[in-house]
């Protein structure tokens, strides 16, 4: 599995730099992004409220989120502002709180 999860990332890491950023593909690429983090989120609130038996995999969503957010800030680019998202007006209506935020 380790062996294909690394082919994938090889295969696609050239093609990644050439495109351009469409702020629309943003937009899309963050919303997918945030139902990673509400995977993660749901899988954890199972496992505490112990609806679950994967306690082993508490630790793995636990850093997985810690990944998912420490790079949370470059999701929102001045220009993917718009169209039907949750985001929300104060993310680009006040960039220098977001980032003290998003930096805690």
């Amino acid at each position: 599995m380790k062996k294909i999860a690394l082919l994938v990332a090889f295969s696609f890491a050239p093609m990644a730099q050439a495109v351009d950023s469409d702020p629309e593909m943003v937009i899309k690429y963050r919303q997918d992004y945030m139902t990673a983090v509400k995977g993660h989120n749901n899988a954890i609130k199972a496992i505490v409220n112990g609806v679950v038996p994967y306690e082993g995999h508490l630790n793995m969503h636990l850093a997985s989120l810690e990944t998912l957010f420490n790079d949370i800030e470059s999701l929102f680019p001045e220009g993917s502002d718009f169209g039907e998202t949750n985001a929300k007006d104060a993310i680009w209506d006040n960039p220098e709180k977001f980032s003290k935020t998003a930096a805690n």
